[in-house]
């Protein structure tokens, strides 16, 4: 997610860039001019209206030709994943793909991927959890190849994530090299996130360690919670933080879960080492998995619908509904998981 402030009733409007279908998100506090592509998850397999084949191991990109195409960005079929492979929750390094922006890009080399099953075998790296995130490095069409390998990105059971309800459904992952390129930006909350910062909701009720020893932070599936990371793979280590509460601002049912894309962050000045709720503002983009109500809407939210929430501000939407809007084909299915490319793209 783009890592400026984003605050106000959004809207959103296509543009075509380098092949793909963007989208610019205006802001009424503020102009944000950064583009955006689309990819999503499916809850189960299908056809979209213009023909793409898609499983629950599979992640479509919305492209841009003669007329708005969906694409299957990542097909798991190539990399040793079976329609077993449900992705719950998934994030990319778009650093990486800002480099091959101004040429377009037909596939994605970093993504961070989470596993609705409890207990699932994955190539390269084993028995993996719904608690637990894998990243995948591709190595892409340019080289006539299509490799890649799996590895241990964040294990959660070393940082208190183990139960059901405590399966990761939505993932958002700031590597450390967002915050060299943001010059204006400090995600030291107030630690140094060294290995980077991870945007988590889960599946329903949690309970995770607090900064403070022998203390815990306790919430809903509505909630977003942060974690800075000292270390990641098979040896993970941080600190969490909760940085929107769902209960709060209003989200019902309390367990709502949802996917998103945080798209704005904002420390307060005021943040202490023993805070679980950080003193900060939060702007992302979320697809429901079930109809909810929340302040701000007008008639409840529905799955496949998007909508933004931002801390104190309510939600608002439907922005963009997958299955019936004219700037897409449908997908013809239930979207579970949701990421969009908002680095800044070199002009």
């Amino acid at each position: 997610g783009v890592q400026v402030s984003v605050f106000g009733r959004s809207n959103f409007r296509f543009i075509p860039l380098a092949g793909a279908v963007l989208i610019l998100l205006i802001a009424s506090a503020a102009c944000v001019p950064d583009f955006y592509s689309i990819f999503v998850t499916l809850k189960e397999p299908g056809t979209t209206a213009d023909g793409v084949q898609y499983g629950k191991e599979d992640i479509l990109m919305a492209v841009n030709e003669a007329d708005p195409t969906w694409e299957k960005i990542f097909d798991g079929s190539n990399f040793g994943l079976t329609p077993r492979h449900d992705i719950a929750a998934f994030s990319f390094n778009e650093f990486l793909l800002a480099d091959m922006s101004s040429g377009g890009f037909d596939f994605v080399p970093e993504l961070y991927l989470s596993f609705a099953q409890n207990r699932i075998a994955v190539p390269d790296v084993g028995i993996v959890q719904g608690q637990d995130v894998v990243k995948f490095k591709e190595i892409g069409p340019a080289d006539a190849l299509e490799e890649g390998t799996f590895e241990m990105f964040f294990d959660g059971s070393d940082v208190g994530l183990t139960t059901i309800s405590e399966k990761i459904d939505g993932l958002g992952v700031w590597p450390p090299e967002y915050f060299d390129y943001w010059i204006s930006e400090d995600i030291d909350v107030p630690y140094d996130c060294a290995a980077g910062v991870l945007f988590i909701t889960t599946q329903g009720n949690y309970r995770v360690p607090a900064a403070t020893p022998g203390q815990s932070i306790v919430g809903k599936g509505s909630d977003v919670l942060l974690f800075c990371a000292f270390n990641t793979g098979p040896d993970t280590s941080g600190v969490w933080y909760r940085v929107y509460n769902g209960v709060e601002e209003g989200i019902r049912p309390y367990q709502a879960g949802f996917s998103l894309d945080v798209l704005g962050f904002d420390l307060g000045p005021t943040v202490t080492e023993q805070a679980k709720d950080l003193d900060a503002q939060v702007s992302f983009l979320f697809t429901p998995r079930t109809n909810f109500t929340a302040p701000g809407l007008s008639s409840p939210g529905q799955p496949s619908q998007v909508f933004v929430a931002e801390t104190g501000s309510g939600v608002f939407g439907p922005e963009f509904d997958f299955n019936n809007d004219a700037m897409l084909p449908a997908v013809n299915g239930v979207v579970d998981g949701l990421s969009v490319f908002d680095f800044p793209v070199a002009p």
